[in-house]
């Protein structure tokens, strides 16, 4: 059968889809969403459909949770083989150009499903990208120090990028996740994502730019975020840390470990300072306004001194030895 997929129209977005194709249904039955999985007819598909689907419902449903917006009724995520690990979003599906791989590439499906809500229920301009990488990171809690590493090959200001172009794609997708990771950090979850929800309601089918996104915040939070903004959008450098002056002294059984953290760049931000012993681990969050000393008081000697280890920002990785403690800042 000869089956034609023709998804709604938004913002002068036509999308027509001719070939023959299976499809398998799914519902999100307590939020009324229907999910239509389509590949084609004729072509190996290695990946089970129903993976897809189960895969697709899970993103969904954890979007509609965090952003209490539900931008369709029905979503549509189809399988269209062009061979390469790629993916259009659309205001309610998916377009996916491979899926001859053994796995359901969970990344891209939740990436391109976001921009539902970030590029076409609400529009960033630039930022859609940060905002639908992070959201995929979020879901799949995948911050992590290889994400980083892509993270710090964006070296361009955010706030200077107008185009969507390869060049800015390391920038645009993963260092902007990552500011926008940063910045739930200093907020805490409740706060943030209530800012992203007002993000949502306040730029529902309009254009946002980063002044707006930025005011939502500030008006949200009740804070002056002024200096979160320009250290992280209109500047390029990142937070380059150091441990300096690091003194450990024996008292009886007892070690009091003190040092200070100093950043080159001159960033304000929290940190997480992990200090570990041969048997336990504590961390303390420690704001850093260029520099900032850290005490700890311990009933071992200490073997590492970790920075960032949750890896809540992007900031210059490094490894060294202080008088036999092991600094990681990652």
């Amino acid at each position: 059968m000869n089956r034609r997929v023709r998804l709604p129209l938004i913002l002068h977005q036509f999308s027509l889809f001719a070939g023959q194709f299976n499809n398998i249904r799914g519902n999100i039955e307590s939020k009324n969403i229907t999910i239509m999985v389509y590949f084609p007819k004729n072509g190996r598909m290695v990946v089970s459909p129903k993976d897809v689907l189960r895969w697709s419902e899970e993103v969904i449903s954890s979007y509609v949770s965090l952003y209490s917006v539900i931008p369709s009724r029905v979503y549509y995520v189809i399988n269209w083989n062009t061979g390469k690990s790629e993916g259009n979003g659309l205001k309610n599906g998916v377009i996916l150009g491979e899926f001859g791989k053994e796995k359901v590439n969970k990344g891209l499906i939740s990436h391109e499903l976001a921009h539902s809500w970030f590029g076409y229920y609400a529009d960033f301009k630039m930022l859609n990208e940060a905002f639908a990488t992070f959201s995929d990171l979020y879901i799949r809690n995948a911050f992590d120090n290889s994400l980083e590493k892509n993270a710090l090959k964006g070296k361009e200001i955010i706030a200077n990028i107008f185009q969507n172009t390869p060049e800015h794609y390391y920038t645009l997708y993963f260092k902007g996740a990552f500011v926008f990771r940063s910045l739930q950090f200093v907020l805490g979850n409740e706060t943030f994502f209530e800012g992203l929800r007002e993000l949502l309601r306040e730029c529902h089918n309009k254009e946002c730019n980063l002044t707006d996104v930025q005011n939502v915040f500030e008006k949200v939070s009740g804070q002056d975020l002024d200096w979160f903004f320009r250290e992280w959008f209109y500047t390029a450098k990142v937070p380059n840390y150091e441990i300096e002056n690091l003194s450990l002294v024996q008292k009886s059984e007892r070690y009091s470990l003190t040092f200070e953290i100093i950043d080159k760049n001159n960033f304000t931000m929290p940190i997480e300072v992990e200090v570990k012993t041969p048997t336990k681990s504590f961390i303390k969050k420690v704001w850093v306004n260029g520099t900032a000393r850290v005490e700890f008081e311990l009933n071992e000697k200490p073997t590492e001194i970790i920075l960032d280890p949750n890896e809540w920002m992007v900031n210059q990785n490094k490894k060294y030895n202080i008088e036999g403690v092991e600094i990681i800042i990652e």
